[in-house]
């Protein structure tokens, strides 16, 4: 069986270790990170680096994970953001199709603008709120120039391999020590585990899927039915979370009070089922001795 080489950028992350250490042996796996790590330390903005990196490996399949996240600082500083989540796709892209390799762009539900009453479809318009939210779309415009890639809208949560806290992890030290929290019960999204959410990326390049897909949990929920879920998992008390309004917090970035996706054709197209909220927890709990430990 042929080895299919794998590059990944920004590998250091939570969804790009994730990625490293999930793919069997017959994936031979190379990526990059600005931060240092056991892979290459390239900064991604410098065109020259990456695509002498590039040509050097001469991937079969490059999955862009790196990106500008924080949305309030993506909103304080666009030109950054723009660089980051629009400058560095538009090169992925061009490079990609020089190679001959597919492009999987890691996409957003902040593309929407939350005013539907129900999932979002891939059909459906979008209409970001933010700077991080209409970057995301740019890069997947680019991305979607070459019929042969594959963007995929998600919102993934996970262990982190570097010193960083996401939000369930967040949740999870917090009810842990005992600290009071305020969970938005007027924000909805469709959160999706990364191990869960890395099974369909193998299973997207086995089958060469391209186009536009959501690639959501199996259900949808509020942040604070997801941090009582969190807490029944993980057998702790919920004592200390305290329903709150996204509308009463004070971000400096507009938030989509609807974030859900209707994962419902990538689900059809792979003829799999997403796990749902307690299945997706579940699986964060049991891997949670194996990030612990590699960190």
């Amino acid at each position: 069986m042929k080895r299919v080489k794998v590059y990944i950028t920004g590998i250091a992350g939570m969804l790009g270790y994730y990625l490293s250490q999930a793919f069997p042996e017959n994936y031979e796996i190379s990526g990059c990170d600005i931060v240092d790590n056991k892979h290459s330390q390239l900064d991604l903005t410098d065109y020259k680096a990456i695509s002498k990196e590039l040509f050097r490996i001469k991937p079969d399949v490059i999955i862009h994970t790196a990106a500008m996240i924080n949305v309030d600082e993506c909103q304080k500083d666009w030109p950054k953001a723009y660089s980051v989540n629009v400058g560095i796709t538009q090169s992925l892209s061009i490079l990609a199709e020089e190679l001959g390799a597919r492009l999987i762009y890691i996409s957003t539900d902040a593309v929407f603008d939350g005013e539907l009453n129900r999932a979002y479809s891939e059909t459906d318009n979008t209409n970001a709120l933010n700077l991080y939210g209409t970057t995301k779309r740019l890069g997947e415009l680019y991305t979607l120039n070459n019929p042969n890639n594959l963007v995929l809208r998600t919102n993934i949560y996970g262990w982190n391999y570097q010193d960083k806290t996401s939000f369930a992890e967040w949740v999870y030290n917090s009810l842990r020590d005992g600290k009071e929290i305020n969970m938005f019960t007027d924000l909805y999204y469709s959160p999706i585990y990364v191990g869960d959410f890395y099974k369909i990326i193998e299973q997207a390049i086995m089958e060469d899927l391209i186009g536009l897909y959501h690639c959501g949990g199996g259900e949808h929920c509020s942040k604070y039915t997801f941090a009582m879920a969190l807490s029944d998992i993980f057998h702790l008390s919920d004592s200390t979370i305290k329903m709150g309004s996204f509308k009463d917090m004070k971000f400096f970035a507009q938030r989509s009070p609807n974030m859900k996706l209707d994962s419902g054709k990538i689900s059809e197209r792979l003829n799999i089922n997403i796990p749902g909220l307690y299945g997706g927890l579940k699986h964060f709990k049991e891997d949670r001795k194996l990030f612990t430990e590699a960190t």
